[in-house]
């Protein structure tokens, strides 16, 4: 029996790319032997923030209504050109054509009606822009839903020196001749977090220098930046992508001779090109490991391992067996100890990282309208409702204070203001 699809559009106010996509879908699917499926516009009135998710359930609620056995969650702005549609017992994520990082599971998301209900939908309290999506993977996670992928933590068989995020640190001496060429690998892994609810992002110090400041740290929005500085006073930065585990490798090189800075976060590749050569650190007598000069942020998690080149030779080596007398021990020969303050040895204990959690995809091949970025953007969110949204998902949600996922379809209240079907199309007007 041919299964019926449901394609669920939440939108406001984009009227031009409504009109792109309905007649691109409609055009796509029927070009392509799809006939039994039902396009669902779910548009919200201005009264309040834009919810995507509690859209997405208000369409599965049509859907249900119209007998339709599987659904895609579509954003407006995407227009097939190469999309599989058909049916899948798993959930399965088809915005794929540029994926932002590993666990991504937004844009297009198709879901079996069964499993949809499984979960009891999408969260309904994230309001404006973001997580909405990470929050439907935790839900599929924590109802046993079947994923591609697990990626799983490397476990250490050794104690690790343990940064506790509140007032651990480690200093070393700033051996660096900063007019040569130099490397710095470092390789940690990463703790959960509780992010301040008083920030707009949280940052979590890896390697700082004091001065015109040179620092690696990790942030909220889940990468890494390296921060600095050249000897005219000019500032530079760089961040990696998202990265969805705990395990993460680090290499800073700096060439002297190009002016170039290669950061390199799990061997992915990003390049500083400096106008002028770095500015000379040399100064400062001591590398901060853990924190920043002014001891106000932590890095929680693990450093196993630093290390410091210079002229083809090792100056310094710290690896996470080699702790004696309360110090990072330099088994490069050189004698380059490092002093812990509030560090501990003990094993590094695994957590349940849901951003390691990788769904089933296809291949696609889309065309993307352009629009405002709502996100990320220079550094920080575009819209402070995100981070609101963030701080939901990441201290309430990820920690396990709402595993009973208690809100959703079970929860979901609106209001219907008109309904207009013409053909395949179904426009439901709402207010939430």
């Amino acid at each position: 029996m041919d299964k019926k699809l449901g394609i669920i559009v939440p939108y406001r106010n984009r009227f031009e790319h409504l009109q792109e996509f309905k007649q691109a879908m409609v055009k796509y699917l029927d070009d392509n032997g799809y006939t039994n499926y039902t396009i669902i516009v779910v548009e919200q009135d201005d009264a309040k923030l834009f919810n995507r998710g509690m859209l997405c359930n208000i369409g599965f609620k049509e859907a249900k209504k119209l007998k339709c056995d599987y659904v895609v969650f579509h954003d407006v702005d995407m227009l097939p050109i190469d999309v599989d549609y058909s049916f899948s017992d798993v959930p399965i994520h088809l915005a794929t054509d540029n994926v932002p990082f590993e666990s991504y599971f937004g844009g297009i998301t198709l879901f079996p009606s069964q499993t949809f209900e499984q979960i009891n939908g999408f969260s309904n309290l994230y309001w404006g822009w973001g997580f909405e999506d990470d929050d439907l993977r935790y839900r599929c996670v924590k109802n046993n839903v079947s994923f591609e992928k697990y990626i799983s933590p490397q476990t250490a068989e050794s104690k690790l020196p343990i940064f506790n995020g509140v007032d651990a640190y480690a200093e070393i001496s700033n051996i660096i001749n900063y007019n040569r060429s130099f490397k710095i690998k470092l390789d940690i892994n990463l703790d959960r977090v509780v992010y301040d609810v008083d920030k707009q992002f949280d940052i979590f110090p890896i390697l700082s220098i004091k001065g015109y400041d040179f620092k690696l740290f990790y942030n909220s929005f889940n990468r890494f930046y390296l921060q600095l500085f050249d000897k005219k006073g000019n500032y530079y930065d760089v961040y990696s992508d998202i990265v969805s585990t705990s395990h993460n490798t680090i290499k800073i090189e700096y060439d002297r001779n190009e002016n170039i800075i290669k950061f390199l976060v799990n061997e992915k590749l990003n390049t500083i090109h400096l106008s002028n050569s770095m500015y000379n650190y040399s100064n400062v007598d001591k590398i901060i490991i853990g924190s920043d000069d002014e001891k106000k942020d932590f890095f929680k998690g693990s450093i196993n391992e630093f290390l410091l080149e210079q002229n083809d030779e090792i100056k310094i080596h710290y690896k996470n067996y080699n702790i004696k007398n309360y110090s990072f021990t330099d088994i490069s020969g050189n004698k380059n100890n490092g002093e812990l303050f509030n560090v501990y040895l003990d094993y590094f204990k695994d957590f349940k990282n849901y951003y390691s959690y990788v769904p089933f995809r296809r291949n696609s091949k889309l065309l993307k309208l352009k629009h405002d970025d709502c996100g990320f953007n220079d550094g920080r969110w575009r819209d402070n409702n995100s981070r609101w949204n963030q701080l939901r998902y990441n201290n309430e949600v990820q920690n396990g204070y709402r595993d009973n996922i208690e809100d959703g379809l079970s929860t979901l209240q609106y209001q219907l203001y008109a309904k207009i079907k013409e053909d395949k199309i179904t426009h439901l007007n709402v207010g939430i």
